[in-house]
This record gives C-alpha cells, structure tokens and sequence, in this order.
C-alpha cells in the first residue's frame, strides 16, 4: 500500500485487519487518542498475496494543531512467533513428533480447535 494516500483516508488499513481483531484495535487506538498514551497491539490481518499474518504495532500518538492525531511509530510482521507459540503448545497438549519421520521431511501442525 502507498503510505501517502493512508495519511488521510486509512479505511483501506482496517480493511484488511482480521473481523475478530478489529474492535480490539479500534479500541486501543481511540485510548491511546485520548490519553496520548503509546499504542502497542498485536492483531490478524489479510494479505492480498500472503494469506492472514500476524501484525505487532507500537507508535507514540503526537497532537496536532488541529485537534488531529498522528501517530509515530512501527509495525513488524510477527506470524512465525505465533506459529512457533503454537506449535509449543500442541505439544504441551499431547502432541507426538512422528519418529520416523526423515529430517528432511517437512512436518506441518495442524492443532485440534481448543487445543491452544
């Protein structure tokens, strides 16, 4: 996405946060608004080419002089973090690594729901 455009019209941005994330991240940011407060949160969202990813964002909220809000801050693409946290915790739960899997075979997870 074109950063420029997003300056002034973000809708595009929320589109593409994941339904069930979405008022979490509303919310956080209208606190962080209202309180000039730093905005951290991590949340889902939908990638055109990449599927659903997880986002971590951080910014410092500054008060313009028009009452507005601009932000100053990050956001790190931090799927493989949750993956890995999830793997753990199939694991923790009763999961069993295949042991005669070849190393060079690729194993993938796939969790029960309730499971994490």
């Amino acid at each position: 996405m074109d950063p420029e455009p997003l300056a002034v019209e973000a809708s595009p941005v929320f589109e593409r946060i994941h339904p069930e994330d979405l008022p979490r991240v509303r919310e956080s940011i209208v606190l962080s608004a209202q309180h000039l407060s730093t905005w951290n949160c991590e949340y889902r969202v939908t990638l055109p080419d990449l599927g659903e990813r997880w986002l971590m964002g951080g910014s410092e909220p500054e008060r313009l002089p028009d009452g507005s809000t601009l932000w100053h801050g990050y956001l790190v693409d931090i799927t493989d973090k949750h993956q890995l946290t999830d793997a753990r915790c199939c694991m923790r739960n009763g999961f069993v690594w295949p042991s005669s899997r070849p190393a060079s075979v690729p194993l993938r997870l796939i969790c029960a729901p309730g499971s994490i």
